[in-house]
């Protein structure tokens, strides 16, 4: 009787350890118990972002505020750039959801792009960057959709796609700053 308690002991011991172990180096995987990861964010990531943010910001303020791009941009930025993991030295908590609210703002900021181009008269470099943001909008949705989707991606390869993906919202954010100057000349 014993061995058998002792066996069967071992055994949930065993499938324990094994899916705290998962848990640890697959935090996305489907059998671990909490699917965040903590994400330190780079100071000089922060520091450019923030500086381009404040960029985008005071070119808003010495625009029109009926101006349709000036509106339709503004929705956009502050909803995807200035999200607390952009603009924060800090530890945070990033999971399926967190990457469901990137996306879902990644999917808004296209719409509003999108409508930009059927509303606004632009030049042909205007209308070239604002494809561009758009292109770009649509590569982010790809890769934050690529995170959502890699279960079995470890702690160490997740980490780096957070910090490649915080770089590619700074990237793009320096697109918004590109376009929206160039149609305040």
């Amino acid at each position: 009787m014993k061995s058998v308690k002792g066996k069967v002991l071992g055994l949930l011991s065993l499938i324990v350890m094994s899916i705290l172990l998962v848990t640890w180096v697959y935090p996305f995987s489907p059998v671990s118990v909490y699917k965040n990861i903590n994400y330190t964010t780079d100071s000089d990531r922060v520091r450019i972002h923030t500086e381009y943010l404040n960029n985008l910001q005071t070119l808003y303020d010495e625009s029109s505020p009926d101006d349709v791009t000036t509106i339709v941009l503004q929705n956009i930025s502050f909803s995807i750039f200035e999200q607390d993991w952009l603009v924060k030295n800090d530890t945070f908590k990033m999971n399926k959801d967190e990457l469901a609210r990137m996306l879902m703002g990644m999917r808004n900021a296209r719409d509003g792009l999108l409508k930009l181009t059927m509303h606004e008269e632009y030049s042909w470099e205007q209308r070239n960057d604002l494809l561009m943001n758009i292109e770009n909008v649509i590569a982010m949705e790809e890769l934050i959709e690529d995170i959502m989707d890699d279960h079995w991606e470890d702690r160490t390869v997740l980490k780096r796609q957070f910090f490649n993906l915080h770089g590619a919202y700074t990237s793009s954010l320096m697109l918004f700053n590109t376009f929206y100057r160039s149609t305040q000349r």
